[in-house]
């Protein structure tokens, strides 16, 4: 806005000029539009009953505004006069100089880098012949008001891309900080400002390392903006006070010339002012020789660059950065489901070549076992000898390891879940019951809360019932021989439903609570899990199309949510 506002004043500077010196009674500037067939009135002087203020449009029509806007490259035709106006022709054909009384106008051309750009004209209310000096000297006044209206369309031209850019800039989602070589913001992003809670104008001027303190921490300001660090080209991660992650970029720019103008741009200002240097030239010499101009009015073209205005070479840098807090997690999660699908392969191979040891081992420990019961006086001897207890122990341990490796089989296996309509409420309350006999023995209590809106849910009844036994099982064993209570209940929540199980138990540790649905991990007393439950729920769950998460502290319990889709059941 700043930018047209000045390229009219400057137009309104050189319409006040040559109406002073033709001594003219109007004088005005006006540029067509071929496309829409138009003329717009861009800055008028002397008028009395049109408000000149801002632009005025009027359609082109009749003889001389057609010739007007017929000028062209190879018209002779410089100046057109007009004669006798306010009588001989129609007041359509000049609505606004009629109004004013203009008997005589005349029309002079503007045309700047070989583009026809509008028209000059200059009206007078009495008759008035122009000689061949004032011919000239409006010829002259032309080419001058031509620059001027040149240097506007193109200050117009930069205030509306600059008007784009600011507001790209700020659509970008990602925080965007550009410094200069004292390492002092000098524009930020509205996401960047926001980002620190202020306003990109409050941003301004800000160092770099309050930024980044506000942003991140200090910690990260201390570390990443040093005194004396170079501003290279780099990109690196780093973790905020609040936990979350970003990825930082940090790429030099061109030389900048005050801050505004890079380097391509001002050579381009460059060629077009050298073009135009003697045309503004004499709009200086006009304007210094009217007193009556308005003083501190810059002349036409002025506005594209300050006196004494050079190059100022400075290594500025932008920063940018990213949250990729979600996207490391899934990075993770890939990582981590990778490493899974690797020891399933494992396990599954090594699963397969145990059982058929441990089968030949239980078979004939079994066997040892029976032979000594039949014979009494053997049967005293192995008694006496404990023979059948560690018999007995063996076949235990060997079935014990069967079913160590038929859940690495399960891990292993990709499943594939059916989809068949499954009332869930009474899956849950039938592992619930269960589960509350077992419970009964300890003094805990198991509670169904079912929410009735859930209905059927297109799922695997099988791996939903083996999911749930797993976690029922935990929820009773972190009781212990306390007591306590587990709660099972069922949310229909959009378009999935939750299925949460909890308990009010000791709770797990945050170092405990990253691995739990590790394979093998387990916080049970040696023999009582192998560690295989949750992994194997994790990945039934992921089956089913759906998640297995987990919420708990020390001293308040757990939480485990099984998550279901509400899915179209498939024909079997």
């Amino acid at each position: 806005m700043a930018a047209r506002a000045e390229g009219a004043a400057t137009l309104d500077t050189v319409v006040e000029t040559v109406r002073r010196i033709l001594r003219a009674d109007t004088a005005s500037i006006a540029s067509f539009s071929e496309k829409e067939r138009t003329i717009t009135w861009l800055a008028m002087s002397g008028f009395r009953s049109v408000q000149t203020e801002g632009e005025i449009v009027n359609p082109v029509r009749g003889e001389f505004v057609e010739r007007v806007a017929a000028f062209d490259e190879e018209s002779d035709e410089a100046i057109i006069e007009v004669r006798g106006l306010a009588g001989d022709l129609p007041e359509s054909e000049f609505p606004l100089h009629s109004a004013e009384g203009v008997r005589d106008l005349a029309l002079a051309r503007l045309r700047a880098r070989g583009e026809s750009l509008g028209v000059l004209a200059v009206g007078y209310r009495e008759h008035h012949r122009f000689t061949a000096e004032e011919r000239q000297q409006l010829e002259g006044l032309a080419d001058m008001a031509a620059l001027a209206l040149d240097n506007a369309r193109l200050l117009d031209t930069l205030g509306a891309a600059k008007r784009v850019w600011e507001q790209t800039f700020d659509a970008i989602p990602d925080g965007v900080i550009v410094h200069d070589d004292r390492m002092r913001v000098v524009r930020c992003n509205m996401a960047a400002a926001e980002a620190m809670g202020l306003h990109p104008s409050e941003v301004a001027g800000m160092s770099c390392a309050e930024a980044f303190s506000r942003l991140f921490g200090e910690r990260a300001a201390a570390y990443h903006m040093r005194p004396g660090t170079p501003r290279t080209t780099s990109s690196f991660e780093l973790q905020a006070e609040d936990g979350r992650r970003y990825l930082v970029s940090v790429a030099p720019l061109s030389s900048l010339e005050s801050g505004v103008w890079s380097l391509e741009s001002e050579d381009k200002l460059q060629g077009d002012e050298s073009a135009s240097a003697e045309a503004e030239s004499e709009v200086r010499e006009v304007v210094s020789e009217e007193s009556s101009a308005k003083p501190g009015r810059r002349p036409a073209g002025s506005g594209l660059r300050t006196p004494d205005s050079g190059l100022q070479t400075s290594p500025w840098s932008v920063i940018t950065w990213s949250d990729i807090t979600t996207l490391a997690e899934v990075q993770e999660q890939l990582a981590r489901s990778r490493r899974l699908a690797t020891i399933g392969q494992l396990a599954a191979g090594v699963a397969h070549e145990i059982n058929n040891p441990l089968a030949a081992i239980t078979t004939c420990a079994e066997a040892t076992l029976r032979d000594l019961r039949e014979d009494p006086a053997t049967a005293r001897r192995a008694e006496e000898r404990e023979w059948d207890y560690y018999l007995e122990e063996i076949v235990r341990q060997a079935l014990r390891c069967k079913q160590i490796t038929r859940g690495l089989l399960d891990l292993s296996r990709q499943k594939r879940a059916r989809r068949d309509p499954v009332e869930l409420n009474r899956v849950v309350a039938q592992a619930a019951q269960i589960f509350e006999r077992r419970g009964g023995e300890s003094g805990a209590s198991v509670e169904v809360s079912a929410d009735p809106s859930v209905g059927e849910v297109a799922t695997d009844e099988a791996m939903v019932r083996q999911i749930l036994d797993n976690l029922l099982s935990n929820a009773l064993d972190s009781l212990g021989d306390a007591g306590g209570s587990v709660r099972v209940s069922t949310v229909l929540d959009g378009e999935r439903v939750r299925v949460e199980v909890s308990d009010t138990g000791s709770g797990i540790a945050p170092e405990t609570l990253a691995r739990v649905f590790d394979p093998f991990f387990t916080t049970k007393d040696p023999g009582r899990g192998a560690g295989l439950g949750l992994a194997i729920s994790l990945t039934l769950a992921e089956a089913l199309g759906g998640a297995l998460t987990v919420e708990s502290k020390p001293g308040a319990g757990s939480r485990f949510r099984l998550w279901l889709p509400r899915r179209t059941p498939e024909r079997q």
